[in-house]
């Protein structure tokens, strides 16, 4: 199966491709085609009381010259072409392909006019060897919106094989948001599809098999491409979430082009930061309340937990228990799935920062003092370490390191939580993290603390001369360990406090800074509240500045672990990508 798909047929009832009936009526209507669309998305909405005016655009060929009287097939992204009924004795009645909604004009140029709010995927193409996609929006109440040139390329072959029911009469591959209605032969499985490049969610289906005759599998091919999917089963369904709508791929780069990393990283909380193009927030349920996440698969579900779903800006924040990261790899990938009005939200803290994997306290601090039911500053562990606000108003939510984080005002604001046995450290293994943004640097400025005798007591704070200090101690003896480089005003950093065994260290964005082996462990139980931003015993050092992602665990990650957790957290992380290295 590596014959260009250039060369291949194209011609047939089994043909990936739209049959062309009628074209000069198509091409009578033009471009006023899509002034009354004849199709609309199967099981879309439509919003007939919100049109723009026009969408507008141009289509050019490989060398940027326009390609005039260039096909365009225009439908909304949920759609999925309708599956023939059966005829007499069991045999599939003809396909009745849809047409192409219009063509270009002679200069590549194309005016679509009066189309509904809504997703839209635009295809044009020249021929079965060319094409392109353009995915857009329709936003109500503009005027006009241009969607810009865009190059044709060579399509890619997508092949495969199907194990239907042994007694399947037939079987399909839909496309969602185009009109492809491929063919499974059923004595062979093989079907066959030329698509453009871009991201696709096939949906292969057993019609007379309902619900467990349904699969979907996210797709993603450049300009070219020949790929074989192998072979997918729908003798029963075995992929996590068949009846979702929507997929994509998301891959994980720890080579030198993204996060680079030499080693693998075990129960890894790994970040998924999501704007508009990587989901539509129109085709997710309420609070992204069907977002699921799967191993690369498709079958294997992955515990997740949102720290935020803000559909009004397009961005969300979810946090995904990877169980292996893999070291010097570009081929590992992950699926996210979407699209199921009726699923029940499944995210959970505890799931993602388990307590049985060490973790005493992790706080997203995203919360608002003004939202609705504001619960305190929540635990996601399921410790139940939930945290009360002192002098903090709502002003003080704002843009963190990852999603919404605190800003304290060095004057008696600090968030509290009470003690707990789940945040002593005992004498063994620990890991503090913090992401922290001082505002200024004047005098000692507390991270976080939790003493009040100075037995089984720690703390980890800002200096006045920038350098970060932590502290352990108990009844017998102290340490003190300060940093040997000093923090700036006004950035943010990942900071840890590790021990392994009688060693600490200080850790600044995932780089080792200092680290010192004591004589003992010192025994961290005490019976002090745990402070964020504050400390019990020196009331006038409150931090000044943002405060985000607090966690307290119970074991020393390796180094390596730490190093990724800044490189997946960091604003400018290229560890995911929708787009494969």
């Amino acid at each position: 199966m590596n014959a260009s798909p250039d060369t291949r047929r194209a011609a047939g009832p089994g043909s990936p491709w739209m049959v062309r009936a009628a074209f000069a009526s198509a091409l009578a209507l033009a471009l006023l085609a899509c002034s009354q669309p004849t199709d609309r998305a199967e099981g879309g909405s439509t919003d007939t009381g919100n049109t723009i005016v026009a969408v507008t655009g141009a289509v050019l060929d490989s060398a940027g010259v326009s390609a005039g009287r260039s096909d365009l097939s225009l439908r909304r992204k949920d759609y999925l072409a309708p599956i023939p009924a059966l005829g007499k004795f069991g045999a599939a009645r003809k396909i009745e392909r849809d047409l192409f909604d219009t063509v270009t004009d002679a200069s590549g140029g194309f005016r679509l006019e009066g189309l509904d709010t809504g997703a839209y995927r635009l295809e044009y193409r020249q021929g079965n060897a060319l094409g392109g996609l353009y995915d857009f929006t329709a936003f109500p109440a503009k005027r006009a919106q241009d969607l810009k040139a865009r190059k044709l390329g060579k399509v890619a072959w997508v092949g495969g094989r199907v194990s239907l029911r042994p007694d399947a009469l037939r079987g399909f591959v839909q496309v969602y948001g185009m009109s492809r209605l491929a063919l499974v032969n059923t004595a062979t499985g093989n079907f066959e599809l030329l698509l453009p490049a871009g991201d696709f969610t096939l949906r292969f289906v057993d019609p007379e098999a309902g619900a467990q005759g349904v699969k979907t599998r996210a797709v993603t091919v450049a300009a070219g491409d020949s790929l074989d999917l192998g072979d997918l089963s729908l003798r029963d369904s075995t992929a996590a979430y068949p009846e979702w709508s929507h997929a994509r791929r998301l891959w994980i780069n720890t080579t030198k082009t993204g996060s680079p990393m030499a080693d693998n990283v075990y129960d890894f909380p790994m970040l998924v930061r999501l704007d508009e193009s990587l989901i539509d927030f129109a085709q997710a349920g309420s609070k992204g309340a069907d977002l699921r996440f799967t191993k690369a698969g498709g079958k294997i579900p992955l515990a997740y937990e949102f720290e935020r779903w803000d559909s009004a800006q397009h961005k969300a924040e979810v946090w995904v228990r990877m169980d292996t990261v893999r070291g010097d790899a570009a081929d590992q990938s992950i699926f996210m799935f979407w699209g199921n009005g009726a699923a029940k939200d499944s995210s959970s803290g505890a799931a993602v920062f388990s307590p049985a994997q060490g973790y005493g306290g992790v706080w997203h601090l995203g919360e608002g003092s003004n939202d609705a039911g504001f619960p305190g500053y929540l635990d996601a562990t399921g410790n139940g370490n939930t945290g009360h606000g002192f002098a903090i108003s709502d002003t003080t939510v704002g843009p963190g390191a990852v999603g919404r984080g605190q800003r304290l005002d060095g004057n008696g604001a600090y968030i509290k939580m009470p003690d707990a046995p789940s945040l002593d450290l005992g004498t063994g293994d620990f890991c503090i993290t913090i992401w922290a943004r001082p505002d200024a640097i004047f005098r000692s400025h507390q991270l976080v603390s939790k003493r009040v005798t100075q037995a089984g007591d720690y703390e980890f704070q800002l200096r006045a001369d920038a350098h970060v200090e932590s502290y352990v101690g108990d009844s017998v003896s102290s340490e003190m360990l300060p940093s040997l480089g000093t923090l700036g005003a006004g950035q943010w950093h990942l900071l840890a406090m590790r021990r392994s065994g009688t060693t600490v260290g200080y850790y600044v964005d995932g780089v080792l800074d200092t680290a010192k082996t004591l004589a003992v462990a010192h025994d961290l139980d005490n019976a002090s509240d745990f402070f964020i931003g504050h400390d019990a015993q020196n009331l006038a050092e409150d931090w000044q500045g943002g405060l985000d992602e607090v966690r307290v665990s119970h074991r020393a990650p390796p180094l390596e672990w730490l190093r990724l957790s800044y490189l997946n957290q960091a604003a400018a992380s290229k560890l995911l990508s929708a787009e494969r290295p």
